[in-house]
């Protein structure tokens, strides 16, 4: 495995502008309703930094909502350690992909998008 190189310590403290996605998103409510309907396409999300998959139920909602059947990871809260993590992460998509039989859609949050 190639040495993963740990995020930029700019990009780290963009994280504390999290608080402006809020109001942006009343906005695009509009929108969110309008969006590619799934046809039971397997997701799975990946929690940012220090978070779980509590922080990504609203999105799962949102896209079993939209027709896919999605997931978290199940892997607790995430300490940010890529290099711990990532093996786990692709074990855990290859035995959803063969459970599904199917390519897996990952949406990551924040470090969980690393």
């Amino acid at each position: 495995m190639s040495t993963i190189q740990p995020p930029r310590r700019v990009d780290t403290l963009r994280e504390i502008r999290t608080w402006e996605v809020f109001p942006r998103l009343a906005f695009e409510l509009p929108r969110l309703g309008v969006q590619p309907r799934g046809n039971g396409e397997p997701v799975m999300t990946v929690p940012g930094f220090r978070a779980n998959d509590k922080s990504t139920a609203v999105i799962r909602r949102y896209l079993r909502y939209l027709g896919y059947t999605a997931k978290g990871w199940d892997l607790g809260t995430n300490r940010g350690n890529v290099e711990e993590l990532l093996p786990q992460l692709i074990n855990l998509v290859e035995a959803y992909a063969e459970e599904t039989q199917a390519k897996i859609r990952l949406i990551g949050w924040s470090l969980g998008g690393y």
